[in-house]
């Protein structure tokens, strides 16, 4: 295993390696990525330790036929809800230091209500500040990079909207953080049926992210999705990216709407004013056969609306599924006046 830390994603019938250092590995069962290592069952040991006691360990063993002593040391890479996702392990002689440990976070995307959850790790490893991101009850769109999208970010949001139980997922992507430094992130994620308080059950990806070392940015996709979005780009138009099927926000285009609380409680109060659902109906009518308009009621705190010119489009994502973008702005005095008639 080298002198890397290995991320172990634990979430599933046995341990897989994500992470050899940095670099992203896809669901490697460790078992197989150890096969040759006569260490290997003492090694497992102390991750089924780590894992049932959500702690970390370090253990020495010996080689009872030389003799010679390796250090094992586990860190824990736990959800906010105290579930383990993950185990960092390195294991070398006693004489070694181990290298600087990647700093994973753990995240939970709740599918069901289009809600995440992210540890403060995982917010920082995304970019996000930290003074203003809450860990709990976020909007999925809060987890994804606002700015243009590439064929990994693509992958991605087709995989919430198709994702089974069951399902695995990695990626590593581009971003850039709130104090504009351009970053670059891994994560891997497993989709399961997961039972609530009140009974049901919700379908929900659990995941881990870490920096990587930055690249130059993937180039953005040109296809005609993309010649859509560049062709509506304008100042004061804010546009993002929803499911066709839930209407539920995925990822901003531009920065986000000022006067929309899209951060509220996604299971509460609705995005839209009740009484524009006619309005809103008679938009995802039209859509289907090219851009629709209207004004609509937008929730914008407690017990108030802001009132929105938005055009919404169907547009192509990936192989052959398709998502919604909306553009909002600020209604001129003559669509509100005409409005009223």
């Amino acid at each position: 295993m080298g002198n890397n830390w290995l991320l172990l994603e634990v979430l599933g019938n046995q341990p897989v390696v994500v992470a050899q250092g940095t670099v992203l590995r896809k669901f490697i069962p460790l078992s197989a990525f150890l096969r040759r290592n006569g260490n290997f069952n003492a090694i497992n040991a102390v991750v089924g330790e780590t894992i049932r006691s959500g702690r970390s360990v370090v253990d020495t063993i010996a080689d009872r036929k030389t003799d010679r002593k390796t250090v094992i040391q586990t860190e824990v890479i736990a959800m906010n809800d105290g579930r383990v996702h993950g185990v960092h392990l390195w294991a070398g002689s006693p004489l070694a230091t181990p290298p600087d440990r990647p700093l994973p976070g753990a995240i939970v995307w709740n599918l069901t209500t289009a809600t995440a959850s992210d540890t403060p790790q995982a917010l920082l490893n995304s970019g996000l500040d930290l003074h203003i991101e809450k860990t709990d009850g976020r909007p999925f769109a809060a987890d994804m990079p606002v700015g243009d999208i590439n064929d990994d970010e693509s992958a991605a949001l087709v995989r919430s909207m198709t994702c089974k139980p069951g399902d695995i997922f990695c990626s590593t992507w581009d971003a850039t953080s709130y104090d504009e430094q351009r970053i670059r992130v891994s994560f891997v994620a497993r989709a399961a049926l997961e039972p609530q308080r009140d009974g049901t059950s919700h379908l929900v990806c659990r995941a881990m992210n870490w920096r990587v070392p930055h690249r130059p940015a993937a180039i953005p996709r040109d296809d005609l999705a993309m010649q859509i979005l560049k062709g509506t780009s304008q100042e004061g138009l804010h546009r993002a990216i929803f499911d066709l099927e839930s209407w539920n926000l995925l990822k901003w285009i531009d920065a986000p709407f000022p006067q929309f609380d899209w951060r509220g409680d996604a299971t509460g109060r609705s995005y839209i004013h009740p009484d524009d659902r006619p309005v809103l109906c008679g938009m995802i009518q039209r859509f289907t056969k090219g851009p629709a308009s209207g004004l609509l009621r937008l929730r914008a705190g407690p017990g108030a609306w802001t009132l929105v010119h938005a055009t919404v489009y169907r547009v192509h994502l990936l192989h052959d599924h398709y998502v919604g973008l909306i553009s909002l702005r600020l209604p001129t005095a003559a669509e509100v006046s005409c409005n009223n008639e």
